[in-house]
């Protein structure tokens, strides 16, 4: 399921993961929680912010929204359609689907 948090307040956005967590745990524990961030910067701070207010953040998954979208990529355009094609064409078309 996804959920779509924006606000120019980080602390919000971390309270409100963790409610989130801590209310709604996934069925299965070995699942990860994927967060996707924009920026390096606050993919550390969020991953230092949510392991003090919830302990640990042993399977919580924060990736850059680049690197989802490669690994979406990977996944969906197989190797052998990739050749003498244009990346960023695909890149595009994955992340309109996606948004």
């Amino acid at each position: 399921m996804l959920f779509l948090y924006k606000t120019n307040d980080l602390n919000i956005v971390v309270n409100t993961i963790c409610i989130h967590i801590k209310e709604n745990p996934l069925d299965n524990p070995l699942t990860q929680e994927i967060i996707l961030v924009h920026s390096e910067e606050i993919k550390q701070w969020l991953n230092h912010s949510l392991s003090v207010k919830l302990g640990i953040t042993a399977n919580i998954k924060i990736l850059h929204i680049r690197s989802y979208i490669k690994k979406l990529y990977k996944y969906i355009i197989p190797k052998k359609k990739m050749v003498n094609r244009n990346k960023k064409r695909y890149y595009f078309m994955v992340f309109i689907t996606i948004f």
